[in-house]
Formats: structure tokens, sequence, C-alpha cells
């Protein structure tokens, strides 16, 4: 019975069935033994999917999903009365899909991604009353997404992602209303987004990513779209404005909108998307300021509230005006804790010996990473300092260091302690005007200082817009203090880069509290 039912698909791996039907990933019905379930995945089957299939008139479930097998897709599993589940994705699989699925009353998950199918999706009518699931993603598909997909009313998952699917996104769309995943990124996808989507009260993940999508992006005022997560227009040709009731996708988490042609500001209340996590904006000829609120970004207390945000990228832009300079406190954290790690993170600590703002890199998620290992010491257990004659770069080494050879954790304290005075007076230690004094950065801060903290921070940590407050020094003066304490020049004085990590912390903290 196998073989005839399975095809060429058992040959190679005839050992895994029995002489009856208790083979595994097969099951059968209580009552009459008739097969309800063929459950065979991850099992490197090969060869094609029998016809004979077709005949299991009591099969609910295939899942035949991970293994080899080749050839079409045979037109009367479509057919089976009682076919609920058909996976049998990642596979070799070619052909075109049997029409016969969009026409099966039962089934409710159609799961045929990472194949090889081609041709044209079905453009007759949809009759699919209980499909939840349909999972066509990085195959060879063409053709147009029809109208009557609004026939699928329970379609909850619509991944159509990697084909060569043309024409418009059908308005139809929109009446889907249990729909919570829409994935229709890379594909030849043109005309305008329907607003219709962003009526869809369930929806979840809208990716429309990497097609000729045009036209701007229209939020319809009465949009009830308020769960969706993820919002990804990129790689289109979107033009107009960002609009200003996107502050209505209160609980977005990645907003994608790069390699568009969107223009205009960014609005002033996208701050209200409390939960953003990612914003990508790049490649866009936006013009305009970034909103200094921006500089606050994981502030909870202010207007533009967006406290849980790890991404910005704003490259390739019209915009002008400087980025505020309160957005690199995540970037300060950031080389703090990378340095802390390698402090107190092994049983042998590593010594950098050479940390300077050259060898901190931004990546292009704005997280800081400490590079340049290679000068960098391991020093031997039990050992808190070693010697070494190859020198670090002048100006951020500690004194012993220059003067000894003594390499030792406190070292490396001493060069994040100038680099972090460095941002925040925007003085190198090797300015002239420091130099020519014979001073470090360290002694020209205590000599310059005169009561006010302005009389050392650079004064373009503040934009014009911003008033100089108490408030202000208050945020400043404990980093200037953090700068004064890594810095002092006996090694046992200084503090660690763990205590660092935690004073750090609480400077932030205490400023989102303001």
């Amino acid at each position: 019975m196998e073989s005839s039912l399975l095809g060429s698909a058992v040959t190679p791996n005839v050992g895994l069935f029995g002489a009856n039907s208790n083979f595994v990933g097969l099951q059968c019905g209580p009552k009459r033994q008739r097969v309800v379930a063929l459950d065979l995945p991850n099992l490197q089957l090969q060869g094609t999917i029998s016809p004979s299939l077709a005949n299991l008139s009591y099969l609910s479930v295939l899942n035949l999903e991970n293994n080899s097998f080749h050839g079409g897709i045979p037109y009367g599993l479509g057919h089976l009365p009682r076919l609920q589940v058909i996976d049998i994705k990642n596979n070799q699989l070619n052909g075109s899909i049997p029409t016969s699925l969009f026409q099966n009353q039962r089934v409710q998950v159609v799961s045929l991604a990472f194949n090889e199918l081609s041709g044209e999706m079905w453009k007759g009518p949809w009759y699919v009353p209980e499909l939840k699931v349909l999972n066509l993603r990085n195959n060879s598909l063409m053709g147009i997404i029809p109208p009557s997909v609004r026939n699928a009313t329970k379609l909850m998952n619509f991944s159509l992602s990697g084909n060569r699917v043309s024409g418009n996104i059908p308005k139809e769309i929109g009446n889907l209303s249990q729909l919570a995943f829409l994935y229709l990124f890379d594909n030849q996808l043109t005309g305008f987004i329907p607003v219709t989507l962003f009526n869809i009260s369930s929806l979840l993940a809208l990716s429309l990513g990497i097609n000729s999508l045009s036209g701007p992006l229209l939020l319809d005022e009465r949009n009830t779209m308020s769960n969706l997560k993820l919002l990804d227009i990129s790689y289109n040709q979107i033009s107009g404005c960002i609009p200003s009731n996107i502050c209505q996708l209160t609980e977005l988490k990645a907003l994608s909108m790069s390699f568009n042609s969107i223009t205009g500001d960014i609005p002033k209340n996208i701050g209200c998307l409390s939960k953003l996590e990612e914003f990508y904006i790049g490649y866009n000829p936006i013009k305009g300021t970034i909103p200094i609120s921006l500089g606050n970004i994981s502030t909870l207390q202010v207007i533009f509230n967006i406290s849980s945000l790890e991404v910005i990228d704003f490259s390739f832009n019209n915009l002008s005006g400087r980025i505020p300079a309160t957005i690199d406190t995540g970037a300060r954290i950031d080389a703090a804790m990378a340095v802390e790690y390698l402090h107190h993170g092994h049983v042998t600590p590593i010594v950098h010996c050479d940390l300077k703002p050259g060898n901190v890199l931004l990546d292009e998620d704005m997280v800081a990473h400490v590079g340049d290992f290679g000068i960098s010491k391991i020093l031997a257990f039990s050992k808190s300092m070693a010697y070494t004659e190859t020198l670090g770069t002048l100006g951020y080494i500690a004194p012993e260091y220059g003067s000894e050879g003594i390499v030792s954790t406190s070292g490396d304290v001493y060069s994040y302690g100038i680099m972090l005075m460095e941002v925040l007076t925007k003085r190198r230690p090797t300015d002239d005007e420091i130099c020519n004094e014979n001073l470090d950065l360290r002694k020209w801060i205590t000599q310059s200082f005169s009561g006010s903290m302005m009389d050392v921070v650079d004064a373009n940590l503040f934009s014009e817009e911003e008033q100089i407050t108490c408030k202000s020094e208050m945020c400043i003066a404990p980093m200037i203090e953090l700068g004064l304490d890594c810095t002092k020049e006996m090694p046992e004085s200084r503090i660690t880069m763990t205590d660092v990590v935690k004073r750090l912390n609480k400077i932030k903290n205490a400023f989102l509290e303001m």
C-alpha cells in the first residue's frame, strides 16, 4: 500500500515503514483504519509525490516539509474532501499550484514555501472559507494577486514574499478582518498602497518592501490598525510626506521607509510611537531638521517619547542641522560595557591598551564597538598589571603607561575618561591650547572651570532652541565628574569600569526622570 501511495518517494527509505499501516508518520482513524494523516517531515525523503495520494479520501493532514521531493504537486490533492493541512515547504517541487487547492472548502493551512513553483496564481474565484494560512514565499510565482482573495475570510497569515508577482495590491485584502501577517516583500508589485490595509485592526505585520509601489503613504483618518508592530515599505518608489497621523500606530516596534522618494519633514509627533525599537528612513530626499527631541530618544518624560528606541538610520538624506549630542549617550554606555567585559568578563582580564575615539566604532545600527586589539594584553592569573614596550596613543594613555610601560585595567579606565571628557568639551588631549601649556585634558578642565559647567562644556551640545538651565548642568556635571574620577593620577585611586557602567546608567536614569 505504502509504495503505491507515495510512489518513488518511498523507494530509498523503505526501511522506515513496516508491513502494515502502523509505520512511523502514518496515522489511521480509530474505527475503519483509514489514513487520516501523513506526517513525514525532516526525513530526507526523495522522489516525486504520487498522484495516488488523492485516493486517501479521509486524509486531513499531509506534512512532507523539509525533504527533497521534486516534480509537481498532484492536482487531485486539492480535491481531498477532508484535507485541512498541506505542508510541503522546503522541498524542490516545480510546476504550478493546483487550482483545486483554491477551491477546497475545508483546507486551513497551505504551506508551499521554499520550492521552485512557477506559473501564475489562480485568477478564478477562490472558495476557501476555512483557509487561515497561505504561505507561498520564496518560489517563482508570477501573475497577480486576484481580488477573489477576499473570499478567504478567515485568512490570518498570507505570505507571498520572494516571488515575481506583479500588478496592484488588491484593495479587497482590506476586507480580511482576521488577517494578522501580510508579507508581500520582494516581488514586482506596482501601484499605490491601498488605504484599506490600514483598517485591518488585527494586522500585526505589514511587509511590502522591495517592490515598485508608488504614490504617497496614506493612512485613513479612521485608521483602526492600532495593533500593528511592523511596517516595512522600504525599497519602493513611495513619494510624498510621512503622514502626521502615523502616531495612530501606537504599538509599532519597527518602521522601515528607506530607499524611497519620501520628502518633507520628519513629523514632530513621531515621538508618540513609544514602543518603537527600529526606525529606518535612509536614502530619502527628506529635508528640514532632525527634531531636537530625538536626542532624548530614550526618555519617557518628553513629548517625543520613544522610550525603547534601539536603531535610528538617517543616512543619505538632505537633512540639515545637527544630530543632538545627547543621542550618543547609548554609544558611550555601549563602549563602557564592552571594556567592562574585557576587564571582568574573563578569569584572565584583557587590557586594551589603546582606547581612543578612533577605536570605538559605530555600526549601521548605531551600536558602539571597541576595535583594534593590536597591542592589547592578557593579564596573567592573579596579576593586576603587566609591562609593555609598545605605546598606545599619546594623550589617551595613562601616565604610568608612558613613563614606566605599566599596563593595567586602570590604564583603560584612564583612556575611557579622556574620551568621555573629549566628547563633552570638544577638545582633543593633543590640541595646541592644551599641549602648549603642558597640560592634559583633566588639568585643562580643572583650571578652566570657574563656577559654571559652560566654562568647559562644548556650547554646541545645546542647540539654539534649547535654554541652558540648571537641569542642563545637572545632566552634564555628573558626566564631567565621572571623567575626572576615571583620570586620577594614581592608578589605585581610579574607579573600575564596573563603576563607570553603573554611574552612566544612573546618570541616564536621573536624566529621564527630570
